[in-house]
């Protein structure tokens, strides 16, 4: 073999090997990032004759989608019970929650019987979501956007109609032809099914949202009623009481001048949340100061100021409504309009405030306090092993060759790698062109031809000229030569000596 060739094939491991080595380091650096390395999309785009077998073991998104939307048969028909309907991978998943839920938060009698009611509640409204719920939906055209009502199973058809047009596309329409007619379409109709499927994925999600909100209500139950309500047999002067503010000693505003009735049921119910549930020692001072911040935003707006920031309000404010009420409550004008108008208007302005007060105070119930730890599976164990395989086969596989350890199995196992991944995504003149791919390609990528000259270094002892393999080799001769070999010097020595004549 000339020494040109030799030099260049030895250069052509190097590159392979080179190039193998850094793009499976560069995969195990991906770990533990924000976009971690997954063959997932590679594997869900896959159209050549290993498609199948990867989509089917990673799980096809849009068949997991339609599982989730497709009910037991004869929902449509159902006229009660129709939970009983629920599609089964929905009822399992739903299941393991509200077991886990139950078994998290140690529910006593009356919870868990209120909380089996509004998983049965859950379970319908996923039901009557699937078989009659509606939405709006865009439509595109030419030259204007026009906004349709679908229901639910409308949507479903269609979503699934899109499905068949891809495969139409590209099993039939483009392998009849040998060539790649719809290079347009077919990224434009896989476009529309994966909006297609995020819209239909994000109600199912809001669905699952409701249950875990209901349930985590039922945490609440038997709390302390915040909201204040008159009294019935005196409800202008218990209205009043609330609304007359203690006086400041410095003529400051501070929240402590709402000391009645209303600053009573706030404070019970801030107590018994921090007692209920697990909080930390900071959130429970937040939940305090929140208390306290509902409080002097209260005063402020009572004393015609701005209830954030203090300043003066000029207009129409809650200050001018008290001051009309208690004159109509001083001269006893019970039961006028004038007055249950004002009431009414001054009641709604105190359960707003309560609202207001509440909804700050949820903020801190965090779902790590209210909902149920479940384990997600995020993807298939077949891929999990399979990307943890191709980062550190590639890595193993390319340090191998750069530096001529086992360098025929080594580019053996690399043809092997880039043999399966053409299989997966072949270059195919009838197929899309895969994610990401560079160049027009008629049978033969870029794939094809590394693997071809893997080969090439698969019959050549490559790693005997330059590396491992020569010291290896070189080695082994050294201590076990061959019958028949001319022996070392050494040996020649050795064996040449004349014998020591004895005495």
């Amino acid at each position: 073999m000339l020494r040109s060739t030799i030099i260049f094939l030895v250069l052509l491991r190097l590159a392979i090997g080179w190039h193998f080595m850094f793009e499976g380091l560069n995969k195990l650096r991906s770990v533990g990032t924000s976009k971690p390395f997954s063959s997932e999309i590679y594997f869900r785009e896959a159209e050549g004759p290993l498609g199948d077998f990867f989509r089917t073991r990673i799980g096809d998104p849009d068949q997991l989608a339609l599982t989730r939307l497709t009910p037991v048969e004869g929902a449509e028909k159902a006229t009660e019970k129709i939970a009983d309907y629920l599609p089964p991978i929905i009822q399992a998943e739903w299941k393991a929650y509200f077991d886990a839920f139950r078994a998290t938060f140690a529910l006593n009698p009356a919870q868990d019987e209120v909380s089996q009611a509004k998983f049965d509640q859950a379970r319908e409204g996923y039901m009557t979501w699937l078989l009659k719920g509606t939405k709006a939906v865009d439509r595109d055209f030419p030259n204007s956007k026009v906004e349709v009502t679908l229901t639910t199973p409308q949507r479903i058809a269609e979503y699934r109609q899109k499905i068949l047009t891809v495969r139409e596309l590209v099993d039939s329409k483009n392998y009849l032809l040998g060539k790649n007619v719809e290079k347009t379409a077919i990224p434009a109709a896989k476009a529309d099914i994966v909006k297609a499927r995020t819209a239909l994925q994000s109600d199912m999600d809001d669905q699952f949202a409701k249950l875990k909100k209901s349930l985590a209500d039922v945490l609440k139950l038997d709390m302390p009623d915040p909201m204040f309500k008159p009294d019935a047999a005196n409800p202008d002067q218990s209205l009043l009481q609330v609304l007359t503010l203690i006086p400041s000693k410095d003529g400051s505003v501070s929240a402590d001048q709402l000391a009645g009735p209303l600053a009573d049921h706030w404070a019970a119910y801030a107590s018994e949340l921090k007692a209920r549930f697990a909080f930390k020692d900071s959130q429970k001072e937040e939940i305090d100061r929140k208390l306290q911040q509902a409080k002097l935003q209260l005063v402020r707006n009572l004393q015609n100021l701005h209830p954030y920031s203090g300043t003066p309000l000029l207009e129409k404010t809650l200050g001018n409504k008290i001051t009309a009420y208690q004159k109509l409550v001083a001269a006893n004008a019970n039961a006028t309009p004038e007055l249950l108008k004002l009431r009414g208007e001054l009641q709604t302005e105190i359960d707003t405030a309560t609202k207001i007060y509440l909804d700050a105070l949820d903020e801190e119930l965090t779902p790590a306090l209210t909902e149920a730890q479940v384990k997600a599976v995020v993807k298939s164990i077949f891929l999990e092993w399979n990307d943890v395989l191709v980062m550190w086969s590639l890595t193993i596989m390319g340090a191998c060759l750069l530096i001529g350890f086992a360098s025929r199995i080594a580019a053996f196992g690399c043809a092997g790698f880039l043999f399966l991944t053409y299989l997966a995504v072949p270059a195919f003149p009838w197929l899309p062109s895969p994610p990401n791919s560079e160049g027009n390609y008629v049978f033969i990528n870029k794939n094809t031809v590394e693997m071809l000259a893997l080969m090439v270094l698969v019959t050549v002892p490559s790693g005997r000229w330059l590396g491992i393999d020569g010291l290896i080799v070189h080695c082994w001769n050294r201590t076990f030569p061959k019958s028949g070999s001319k022996p070392t010097t050494e040996t020649a020595k050795r064996t040449t000596a004349k014998p020591v004549k004895k005495v």
